[in-house]
């Protein structure tokens, strides 16, 4: 598994802007497995031919570049959430949530832009899966509390950059 090989294949765009996309991915990924490199798991996600995997592995790594770029360190455990930030004496453990596209009109998920279509955008099977997922990760938070590995004041959950719950 070597991650520049499975972001080449990926973005295998040979003009500017892609050779820069595809610099900036590696370049943010690697930081991103530097924070914990015994976790395995990041750079499996990320050379996953499974693209929901691929998708959920690379917002959690963006997600965690845009925190650090606003000078928020982070660190990263094997277990329990994502990453935790210490901020302003409080630990605030995040969760990246990125629901996978299930039951969705195929031809809405994976539309064709060469192609000019107008599709309708299926806002039920959308909110269906974005709560589905904020209570996989709900029953996740009520574990993580059992465990002693957050408490109900450290906890935030990231919704693919629409907004943050806190709790």
């Amino acid at each position: 598994m070597n991650l520049e090989k499975c972001l080449a294949e990926r973005y295998p765009h040979e003009s500017d802007e892609g050779r820069s996309i595809r610099e900036h991915i590696t370049e943010v990924c690697k930081k991103y497995i530097k924070l914990n490199p015994s976790d395995g798991e990041v750079e499996k996600n990320l050379c996953s031919k499974n693209k929901n995997k691929y998708w959920q592995q690379l917002s959690e790594v963006l997600l965690a570049d845009k925190i650090i770029k606003a000078g928020i360190q982070i660190t990263r455990e094997t277990s329990g959430s994502d990453f935790l930030v210490e901020h302003e004496g409080k630990r605030i453990w995040i969760e990246v949530i990125t629901p996978e596209p299930k039951e969705m009109p195929e031809e809405w998920v994976n539309c064709n832009s060469k192609i000019m279509r107008t599709y309708n955008t299926p806002f039920y099977a959308i909110r269906l899966r974005w709560t589905g997922a904020i209570k996989d990760k709900s029953d996740k938070l009520q574990e993580y509390l059992k465990k002693g590995w957050v408490n109900h004041s450290s906890f935030f959950i990231h919704e693919q950059g629409l907004k943050i719950q806190f709790f």
